[in-house]
């Protein structure tokens, strides 16, 4: 192995670690397990997903930015609204912290080679099947 493969075994696109695209891609993750959660809410009520912005459902709070990041803000605010002390439901939090360790996940088993992914796709299609049915 020479010079060129060794650096790059530990470091990814951009010269940065490894771990820092895995923790960038969970991030990224739970911000789309977030637009989920509205996604998941709204359509059945035949809502907009873009307009109102977020805001609590009980009261009609409009939520700030400050407030609406993923798994960080339900933690904060201990699973409350900001306003009017409702609860949230802790399917929100859920949401975001698998679709990120999904996504982390997938990062993850794209490094282990042709194995991990073959684990993961059947891993990752019991569990898909599992809740299928």
């Amino acid at each position: 192995m020479n010079w060129e493969d060794e650096l790059y075994r530990h470091h990814g696109p951009l010269g940065l670690p490894f771990h820092f695209w895995t923790l960038f891609i969970g991030i990224f993750g739970a911000m789309t397990g977030s637009f989920l959660n509205v996604v998941i809410h709204r359509m059945p009520r035949e809502e907009s997903i873009v307009h109102p912005p977020s805001h609590c459902p009980t009261c009609n709070h409009r939520i700030p930015m400050w407030q609406n990041m993923p798994i960080f803000s339900w933690l904060m605010l201990r699973g409350r609204c900001a306003s009017c002390r409702t609860a949230i439901s802790p399917r929100y939090i859920g949401v975001e912290a698998l679709t990120g360790a999904v996504c982390r996940g997938v990062v993850v088993l794209r490094r282990i080679g042709p194995v991990g992914r073959r684990f993961g796709v059947h891993f990752v299609g019991g569990i898909c099947r599992s809740h299928l049915h």
